[in-house]
């Protein structure tokens, strides 16, 4: 298993593994890295729209508070 690698040593399996070199075991470690990171991307991505959409509703909020006190 490579994921608990350092970054260098995962680097080193992405080059042996674009210039086809390397063995078939390496391959899959990469490919399911490559799994792991769209993922976690994905994730991320969804738990930024969540940020933004509270921040615009925290506005709207205080917005709305201003606007009942005048």
């Amino acid at each position: 298993d490579h994921f608990n690698e350092k970054p260098d040593k995962i680097n080193t399996l992405i080059s042996i593994y674009l210039n086809g070199e390397g063995n078939s075991k390496d391959k899959e470690q990469i490919d399911k890295l490559a799994e792991e990171i769209e993922k976690l991307t994905n994730k991320i991505n969804n738990q930024t729209n969540v940020i933004y959409n509270l921040r615009n509703e925290i506005k709207e909020n205080k917005l709305n508070k201003v606007e009942n006190v005048n």
